[in-house]
């Protein structure tokens, strides 16, 4: 909020500099007008009227001045109440500018609440303005302009703001209309205005929903703004046609990662010596995959369906189905296996590539030529149940899901034969049950 308060106020609540051709105005502009600067001479008979018809006018505005300087706030009241039950069509007795410069002078805000709200709830209604003249050019008229005129390179609506945050004796609800009527009249002067006023009034209705004006907040303010914010629009759009761009974006790619916490198998079991080896499961199981089209490729560390056995990687895979929910992609894997495990014993007598070893160490396990103990010729296929899908940003085609994956195949084992622990081949059928993140 960097424009100059002068204009805010002359503008919005006196309006007595207004030079346009009002006939020229839309229905809504000439609502909020209050005063034209060239008096008709209807509005200059009425003024110049002698005798006992504004007198009464003058004198309770007088006093209300008074009032205003000796800060007192009961009169004040009072002496507003008093001039508004003089009003008689179609001559006004007090600007809301003078009111609102008298309430933030002594800090009313709560009576400013309600007058703005009041006024802003009337903004549409313009039979009232036909013919309408103001009682003025007096010592109340010339405090309120100076009052405001003062304020012109300072930030007065952030003054109200640190004493509504500090000072105010308002409840929530009130305090947060107030904010909401203080910036109303300038919602419409750019697209940051909008989207200000939007997300006070959007605040207000969410946690007020109870409150005698968040019916007219949401249908007169609201809804207006939301139609006026590109954002709030494009976003209506782009929720809307969710399920459709979201099927659009079937079979056409992405980077996805799963994790995998559970998995087995049965089937080839002759893959280590028992009186050895004491296998131990490996902690982490996953795999990272790319997909373009319906074509895959992947990283993988995956469990070769026993303990002590995983598979090491590269899988290449077709996407054979894609849904809202659901995606089934077999692929072919190519992996090197990995053995993990602890010594029964730390020496035992073996026979080593043909070679006689009275004592084996497994220490040699770590040597260069035996770090990879096997490979992994395998078939499967992923399934995964997309459970939360949305959107990734403001960028329509910018998707993620989260899922259920899992993963299930057969994998053709050569364990090296040969080899004092692990040994000879097989096929192991195995399964793993997981969580992934999809972005496509």
């Amino acid at each position: 909020m960097k424009r100059s308060v002068l204009a805010i106020f002359v503008c919005v609540f006196l309006k007595t500099l207004y030079a346009a051709d009002s006939s020229a105005l839309s229905d809504f502009e000439r609502s909020l007008m209050d005063v034209q600067t060239s008096q008709n001479e209807f509005e200059q008979s009425l003024l110049n009227q002698e005798g006992s018809e504004l007198e009464p006018v003058y004198k309770a505005r007088e006093e209300l001045l008074d009032a205003i300087r000796n800060k007192d706030t009961a009169t004040v009241s009072q002496k507003i109440e008093e001039l508004e039950n003089m009003q008689s069509y179609p001559v006004k007795t007090i600007h809301a500018g003078e009111k609102f410069a008298a309430f933030n002078d002594l800090k009313m805000y709560r009576a400013m609440l309600k007058m703005l709200v009041q006024r802003l709830q009337n903004a549409y209604d313009s039979t009232s303005l036909q013919n309408e003249a103001y009682v003025g050019n007096d010592g109340l008229m010339a405090y309120a302009e100076d009052y405001i005129n003062k304020f012109a390179s300072k930030s007065l609506y952030e003054g109200i703001e640190r004493y509504l945050d500090t000072d105010s004796d308002l409840t929530e609800a009130e305090i947060h209309e107030l904010r909401l009527m203080l910036y109303l009249p300038m919602a419409y002067d750019s697209r940051d205005n909008i989207e200000n006023v939007r997300t006070l009034a959007s605040y207000f209705v969410e946690n007020y929903s109870d409150h005698p004006d968040a019916e007219w907040v949401r249908t007169c303010i609201l809804e207006p703004l939301e139609r006026a914010s590109f954002r709030v629009e494009f976003l209506k759009d782009r929720n809307a046609r969710s399920e459709e761009i979201i099927a659009s974006r079937f079979y056409t790619g992405g980077i996805g990662f799963n994790v995998y916490f559970l998995g087995g198998g049965f089937g080839y079991s002759g893959h280590y010596r028992k009186d050895l080896a004491k296998p131990s499961s490996y902690p982490v199981n996953g795999e990272v995959y790319l997909q373009l089209s319906r074509l895959s490729v992947s990283g993988e560390l995956i469990n070769a369906g026993h303990k002590g056995v995983i598979n090491l990687g590269m899988s290449f895979g077709f996407v054979a189905y894609d849904s809202r929910y659901w995606k089934i992609r077999p692929y072919v894997g190519f992996s090197k296996c990995l053995f993990n495990a602890d010594p029964v014993k730390p020496y035992f007598d073996s026979v080593h590539n043909g070679k006689d070893y009275s004592y084996y160490s497994f220490d040699d396990w770590g040597s260069e030529d035996t770090e990879f103990f096997g490979s992994a010729l395998t078939l499967g296929v992923n399934v995964d149940l997309k459970f939360a899908t949305s959107f990734r940003s403001i960028d329509s085609y910018g998707v993620w899901s989260v899922a259920v994956v899992s993963k299930f195949g057969v994998s053709q084992l050569d364990m090296k034969k040969g080899f004092p622990v692990t040994r000879g081949n097989g096929y192991d059928v195995f399964f793993a049950l997981g969580l992934g993140l999809y972005f496509w």
